[in-house]
């Protein structure tokens, strides 16, 4: 069995070497929105034909990726294709980034702050 076609989506009657070279001629184009838009039409076409997953075949899935760990290889790759990409809204609520004030400096921050609006609006505190 060739490498390649482990890949469920991938034609058989390709051999590797037209494979590699249709993959080197479409490194770093960028799809139009028209090409965008026809890839979109065919995918929600195939989804109209098959229709969701069944259940039952989606708790088989589950079942078989359930402890499968991802090797350090991929979780890099993973990880330098998240770079530059915004948290989601959740996850930034949840744990906000940025400088954490301890609580004295806290106090000291509402003092000065304080101070501030007592000189600006000529009330002694």
């Amino acid at each position: 069995m060739r490498a390649s076609s482990k890949k469920r989506w991938a034609r058989r009657d390709i051999s590797d070497e037209t494979r590699a070279k249709q993959s080197v001629a479409q490194k770093g184009k960028t799809l139009t929105k028209r090409h965008r838009a026809k890839i979109a039409a065919s995918a929600k076409r195939h989804w109209e034909l098959t229709g969701p997953m069944p259940q039952e075949t989606r708790a088989k899935q589950v079942l078989a990726h359930t402890g499968k760990q991802h090797t350090l290889k991929s979780r890099r790759k993973m990880s330098r294709d998240r770079k530059g990409k915004p948290w989601s809204k959740a996850r930034r609520a949840a744990d906000p980034v940025g400088r954490k004030n301890s609580p004295e400096t806290i106090a000291r921050m509402r003092i000065a702050a304080q101070a501030r609006w007592a000189r600006v609006h000529c009330v002694s505190v």
